[in-house]
């Protein structure tokens, strides 16, 4: 190709000319820096020159030289990059015709892309002259003059090094460290550059063809058939050059599908007809539903045709309008007389219906209707091909019904349940080998099995949860050792049985947990595991184990934690989700009996068989309290061991029965089998044992009572994990160097669990397992001390197994003789790494646990002038710290020298001191005070990324909270934990701890009132997400100081905003504060009146908010309900004082609600709180009592003046639903006599009794309100069978119009509560309620107010409110967050800084809090703030 140059005449005004190179451009003779700087300048001139508008005459010079190969071989990367950028600039300008000759053409072409080979030897930031190579790799895709090389005499070799070198830099970048490759714009340029050259060519070297089908050969996605893919790697589907690929592919259809339809068709009619004829002229008999490749020769044909239709399903998963001329061959393919090619091709069809089958199906309907007639192929192999892809296209089956009536045809065809139940046991009677199970039957067969196992039918229930715990127990062998065809027809089986746990009936729930006992985690030497299955399961562990305290072997208990870890991996890995993390573990060890104190309910009832104490109603060898206290435990294990109501008598005939077998034998191995889980030297070997011996004694005794005592067992004892595991789960940690990293633990949970590698995943589930043992049963750790120790000594050892050794250690010094244990056996001398390690880390989670092990475990000395004892290792940590923060508070803020992390971990060791070993904060309080409030709490910080977190966004998750946050939710912790911990009545006097409280009363008041910020100035400018996570932890805080009789009087004001904040505009706040309040609540911490608040989620926008709280009172109530007929007293006490007296209250927080204006509308919004309280509490036997509370709420005034009105009106329209649904139910409102007294903290009396019973004789409800009500009631009578009575009147002495409302006064407040000394029970403070139940109903006894004990306000919430930041993530946010009130009602501030509650809400007169100053950022480059 000649060199020319188009040439414009002159013309005026004069074209810009390149200038400085009339001469041309030196080469020769000139040092590499005046080269560079020439082709520089040469560069910058070119690219500022406009095609078609520059004299081309002034560049002609310069063009020799720059196509001269010395300089494309100059030995300077500088001058070759700028070389390349001078050329592409040089080929636009003289676009369309390049002026050198075609080798010129072909040398430049093959320079430009070996430069651009260098875009792949480092990150983008370590390339040099990289944005030179960007500019020529813009100019290639812009321009296109890369299709000149389509001209090329020898075009096709320049193409082929074209490509290999694109392939090579993407490939070579993501092997090289760069991470995710070259930035995803480079390689969209190279695509876009290779699409080019493919849309330029006539046709495509053979060696391209290769090179962009190279990337899907290498994973075959279609394998998955449906499942979840791995995780991708260099190479596999999701690597660069697979990317790129795919994008030329997708880009190039219409010119490259002829081309790869040509290609397949080749490959496959030259391996079909090689493997035909094979087959025709051999004598060999083919393996059904097996591929053989016996022969060599045979072999390798059937490997090239099976790699091909791998290769075609890889294909068709990215790119698969390019396979368009290859379906009609995959049709003539599935019908081929050979099996082995029928195999591959059904194989190869289902993938391809699996990932896009619509379009498919749409474009060939005859070849879908060809697969699908497969699933009568004379041949099993080819029909269980066909089945297995039954999942992978069950997303069709509304669009083509023939695949649901497959499933119907070869699985359960028949309808009648007697029907079913035999088609069932086709797979129990006896169970199916896993050969057919997994030959035969195809995966939908037995997902529409499981489906059976929710059947209406009780004994199609358990047939069909049998055949699902046999079918795994004979699988799963194969299934732990990854064999890809068992794991995909069974490994979902765990997840389907798991999940079934808590989202059922508690019937079905029961049968759950016997499949999962018995088959998934079966205890050795119980029937139920076949012989052959141990044998496997034994020789499949390859783990060492640790040696036993006794010196024995574990190599039982080293397979059982395999088998566990297993099957928690196979569990995670299946479509069952679960909505928190770690809610996997905690289902699975939830079945153990590890929950709960001991001795357990279940060791009481052995005892009390064991001290000769009969159960039977009928004794009279037992006192009165012992028969009380023996029928609470029938009652109790009746309620834990009845799958539905129905076995209630019978369970609790056996209980019984069985105690008056009085056979000492059985009563020994059940209190052996129990025991056995506590002891590392015994373990599940003896539990099993123990289970066998008992059940097979018990069945010659009493055959009748063996389902219920085996259920006994299967609760009591720690059959999934015991004291044995312990030793071989800590190998799993300590055996994946590499994989627990420096992560810690929450940062781990959050992790996909399917992105997880398997290794490291068995590694988080071996931790979550520990950490679980260790907060609910640390006895088991007891002795494995010594090997806890030699983890923390070891500093191979990462930070998170630090962390459970830690926690470990802390609570077995937390266990009652757990500090003589340790001492026992590790001595004292661990005491001095840990305290070195507090005062050290930077990771708040050693530090946490580290403190609470020294607060338990600290050396002990007497106190200087006093008797007692003193921890000297927290005395130490804390003055250490006390030093630290003494220093900085020296210094000015800016001065600060001190890391958020390090500050971190300093408040979280006061915590656990402040609240386990307070003398350790005491001593140095108010250092600590004047920290936490001036440089921690006082000080505002925006999270980072704030710019980037939309408007509406209220929270953030755990693991992005900032160390700062972090510091200031714990500081806030630390001072809740100090009150309680001066709150004890032991050390200090009452009214002094209340006025060191006050400050944190004001401030955690403060921040209720301001949304989480301390002030309204700070509440415009502070972060949404920090302000969610600090009016939470407020609230937290609140709830817990109220459990102390003196701190909940002194927070009596405030108790409407913990009502409201039930309401708070954020999910995620609302969810885990009622999590918070439900755990207080159900441990009857609180005072009662709080268990009015779960009823407030009755408008909540989102439905698992008012589940929670619908959850917490029938679970209750049903606790209570239970031993009604054996202890009314005690059951009528708790109902009375939880949830019927409060009835006033309720309708008293109505009253003051913020959106309640005492109007039609409003009566019908807020009617939804009512029919949620009378739903879950009204009764028969409770009706009378609650419809005369709602009467007496009208002998009295409510303390806030302006809600009087509107509290009188719910009290009318309380007693108007209670009419209601009275008569719906035909129920009797019976006239209640005894004397009811209000709350007087809430409530004054009237005047007088005359203005009294004016107000009684007086209606409040509207005449629309009325007739509303009295339709509703003619409603219900005629539902019920009764008549409708007359419209109602209003009641004499009422008033025709309807009340006004009273306007509020400016500074009045609306709640101003005087505390009434109360009665108190022994765990919750009481009003004292004169209350006389009528018939059937026995009032409580009036009750001396008893001592306080203890710290009442203390409980392990390690993961409180979701913000602890160690334990629980959040739940995922729903779409709809709303704050479920009906209004927007904002708080303001006055200008002394009081806080005034808009529309009816609370004001509170309290001191300004000074202003926060805002915090001091580091210095990270100069000119930084």
């Amino acid at each position: 190709m000649a060199r020319t140059s188009k040439r414009a005449p002159a013309a005026e005004p004069a074209k810009p000319r390149l200038e400085g190179f009339e001469n041309g451009l030196q080469t020769k003779n000139i040092t590499a820096d005046a080269l560079l700087q020439s082709l520089q300048n040469l560069a910058k001139q070119l690219s500022a020159f406009v095609q078609d508008e520059v004299d081309l005459t002034s560049i002609d010079p310069i063009l020799p030289a720059l196509s001269e190969r010395r300089l494309m071989l100059h030995k300077d990367k500088g001058v070759k990059a700028h070389l390349c950028v001078c050329l592409a600039e040089i080929l636009r300008i003289y676009a369309p015709d390049a002026p050198y000759t075609q080798d010129e053409l072909a040398d430049i072409f093959q320079f430009f892309f070996r430069q651009l080979a260098n875009l792949g030897s480092g990150s983008v930031t370590k390339i040099a002259y990289y944005d030179e190579y960007y500019h020529l790799l813009e100019s290639l895709r812009d321009v296109k003059s890369v299709v000149i090389v389509c001209d090329l005499e020898r075009w096709d070799e320049v193409v082929v090094e074209i490509f290999k070198e694109c392939f090579g830099i993407v490939r070579k970048s993501y092997a090289g460290g760069m991470g995710a490759g070259l930035p995803q714009k480079v390689e969209l340029y190279i695509a876009d550059i290779l699409s080019a050259i493919i849309d330029e060519a006539t046709t495509l070297p053979e060696q391209v063809l290769d090179m962009l089908l190279a990337p899907f050969t290498e994973s075959d996605p279609g394998e998955t058939k449906g499942k979840l893919r791995p995780v991708s790697k260099p190479g596999g589907s999701h690597s660069p050059q697979h990317r790129i690929a795919s994008k030329v592919l997708n880009d190039t259809t219409d010119k490259i599908q002829r081309i790869i339809g040509s290609y397949f068709t080749e490959v496959l009619t030259k391996a079909q007809n090689q493997v035909t004829y094979q087959a025709s002229s051999s004598s060999r008999a083919t393996t059904p539903n097996s591929v053989n490749f016996d022969d060599d020769e045979e072999s390798n044909n059937l490997l090239t045709l099976s790699s091909t239709h791998s290769l075609i399903k890889s294909v068709h998963l990215h790119a698969p309008a390019v396979l368009l001329n290859v379906i009609s061959k995959l049709d003539e393919q599935l019908g081929e007389t050979n099996v082995d090619v029928r195999v591959l091709t059904t194989n190869t069809l289902g993938a391809m219906y699996a990932s896009r089958g619509t379009d498919l199906i749409r474009s060939h309907p005859a070849v879908w209707k060809h697969w699908v007639s497969r699933q009568n192929d004379k041949e099993p192999s080819v029909r269980i091909a066909w089945a297995g892809h039954l999942r992978g296209i069950l997303y069709l089956s509304s669009a083509h019904p023939e695949i649901q009536k497959a499933i119907c045809d070869k699985v359960c065809e028949p309808q009648d349940w007697q029907v079913r139940l035999a088609v069932l046991q086709v797979f129990t009677t006896p169970p199916l080998d896993y050969e057919t199970c997994l030959r035969h039957v195809s995966v939908a067969v037995w997902k529409e099995i499981a489906g059976r196992a929710l059947d209406t039918r009780e004994a199609v229930r358990k047939e069909a949860a049998k055949a699902l715990g046999s079918v795994w127990a004979a699988a799963y062998n194969e299934v732990a050792l990854n064999d890809p065809s068992a794991r995909t027809h069974f490994g979902w089986i765990p997840g389907e049985l798991i999940g079934h746990l808590y989202t059922v009936t508690t019937e079905v729930k029961f049968m759950m947990e016997e499949i999962a006992h018995e088959y998934l985690f079966p205890l050795p030497g119980l029937a139920g595991v076949n012989l052959k299955g141990k044998e496997k399961e034994a020789s499949f562990s390859q783990s060492q184990g640790t040696a036993a305290p006794n010196g024995g072997t574990i190599a039982v208990e080293t397979t059982r934690v395999d088998r566990l870890l297993n099957t928690l991996k196979f569990i995670a890995s299946s479509s069952v989700s679960f909505t928190e993390e770690g809610a996997l573990v905690d289902r699975v060890l939830g079945m153990g009996a590890l929950r709960g104190a001991r001795p357990s309910l279940y060791e009481h009832y052995l005892a009390s068989i064991s001290s000769g104490n009969a159960f039977s109603e009928k004794s009279t060898s037992a006192s009165d309290n012992q028969k009380d206290r023996q029928q609470r435990i029938i009652a109790l294990l009746t309620s834990n061991l009845s799958p539905n109501p129905k076995q209630v008598a019978k369970v609790k005939e056996d209980l019984i029965g069985f105690a008056e077998l009085k056979d000492s034998k059985l009563v020994a191995l059940a209190r052996k089998a129990i025991a056995a889980g506590f002891s590392s030297q015994e373990g599940s070997k003896a539990v099993g044992k123990a289970t066998a011996d008992f059940l097979k004694r018990l069945g010659s005794a009493a055959p009748q009572f063996v389902p219920t005592m085996s259920t006994f067992l299967r609760k009591s004892c720690l059959r999934i994990v015991d004291a044995s595991m312990i030793g071989p789960l800590l190998d799993v940690i300590k055996a994946g160097p590499g994989v627990v990293g420096t992560e810690s633990q929450s940062q781990r949970r959050t992790a996909r669990r399917d992105t997880i590698h398997p290794t490291e995943l068995r590694v988080q589930h071996a931790s979550e397992i520990l950490a679980l043992v260790a907060k609910w049963r640390p006895e088991l750790f007891a002795e494995w001390v010594p090997n806890l120790v030699e983890i923390m000594d070891d500093p191979s050892s990462s930070d998170p197994l630090k962390e459970l050794t830690l926690q470990a250690l802390a609570l077995v010094a937390k266990t009652k003789g757990g500090r003589q244990i340790i001492e026992e056996k590790v001595g004292s001398e661990v005491h001095d790494g840990i305290r070195t390690l507090v005062l050290g880390t930077t990771n708040w989670r050693l530090a946490k646990y580290g403190a609470r092990y020294l607060a338990f475990a600290g050396k002990l000395v007497p106190a200087e002038g006093e008797d007692s004892l003193v921890n000297e290792d927290v005395l130490s940590v804390a003055e250490a710290i006390a030093e630290i923060f003494s220093s900085a508070l020296e210094k000015p803020l800016e001065d600060s020298t001190l890391d958020d992390e390090y500050v971190l971990c300093h408040v979280v060791t006061l915590t656990q001191f402040a609240r386990y070993c307070n003398e350790g904060f005491e001593r140095r309080s108010q250092v600590f005070v004047k920290y936490l409030n001036d440089r921690v709490i006082m000080m505002s910080a925006d999270e980072p990324g704030r710019e980037d977190v939309p408007d509406l966004s209220e929270w953030i998750d755990n693991p992005s909270m900032s160390a700062f946050l972090l510091t200031k939710i714990q500081a806030l912790k630390c001072l809740r934990w100090r009150m309680l911990s001066l709150g004890t009545p032991a050390q200090k006097d009452m009214k002094d701890v209340v006025e060191i409280a006050k400050p944190v009363f004001r401030m955690l008041k403060a921040l209720l009132a301001h949304q989480g910020s301390l002030s309204q100035d700070d509440a415009e400018q502070d972060d949404p997400r920090v302000k969610a996570r600090m009016r939470l932890q407020a609230a937290s805080s609140l709830l817990h100081l109220c459990t102390l009789e003196k701190f909940e009087e002194s927070l009596v004001e405030s108790f409407m905003k913990l009502v409201i904040f039930i309401q708070d505009s954020c999910y995620e706040v609302r969810h885990a504060y009622l999590r918070k309040l439900n755990s207080l609540l159900f441990q009857r911490k609180l005072p009662a009146k709080f268990n009015v608040i779960p009823f407030l989620t009755a408008q909540d926008p989102e439905p698992d908010i008012k589940n929670t709280g619908t959850a917490y009172v029938q679970t209750s109530l049903a606790r209570q309900d239970l031993m009604v007929d054996v202890v009314v007293d005690y059951v009528v006490d708790e109902r009375l004082k939880f949830f019927e007296m409060p009835f006033l209250r309720f309708l008293s927080v109505l009253a003051q609600h913020p959106d309640f204006d005492n109007t039609l509308d409003d009566l019908k919004e807020f009617r939804v709180y009512f029919e949620m309280y009378l739903a879950l509490v009204l009764s028969q036997d409770n009706i009378s009592l609650l419809y005369h509370l709602a009467g007496k709420g009208k002998t009295v005034r409510p303390k806030a003046p302006h809600i009087e009105e509107k509290f009188w009106t719910l009290c009318d329209f309380a007693q108007e639903l209670m009419k209601i649904r009275a008569a719906r139910r035909n129920w009797n409102i019976n006239n209640y006599s005894a004397p009811v007294q209000p709350p007087r903290e809430a409530f004054r009396p009237f005047g007088t009794a005359e203005e009294a019973n004016k107000n009684i004789k007086k209606g409040f409800l509207s005449d629309d309100v009325l007739n509303m009500l009295q339709e509703d009631l003619a409603k219900a009578a005629t539902a019920s069978g009764g008549g409708a009575s007359g419209k109602r009147k209003r009641p004499a002495g009422g008033d025709d119009k309807k009340p006004k409302p009273k306007k509020r006064k400016s500074g009045q407040e609306d709640d101003e509560e005087q505390h009434l000394d109360p009665g108190q029970s022994s765990d919750v403070p009481m009003e004292e309620e004169d209350v006389k139940p009528a018939a059937k109903r026995k009032a409580p006894k009036p009750k001396p107010k008893p001592k306080k004990k203890g710290k009442k306000g203390e409980s392990d919430d390690d993961g409180e409110d979701g913000s602890d930041f160690e334990g629980k993530a959040g739940p995922a946010k729903p779409e709809s967050s709303t704050r479920p009130r009906r209004s927007t009602r904002q708080t303001k501030t006055d200008a002394e800084g009081d806080v005034t509650m808009v529309d009816g809400e609370e004001n509170e007169e309290e001191a300004p809090l000074p202003k926060r100053t805002p915090r001091a950022r580091k210095k990270k480059a100069e000119g930084d703030e």
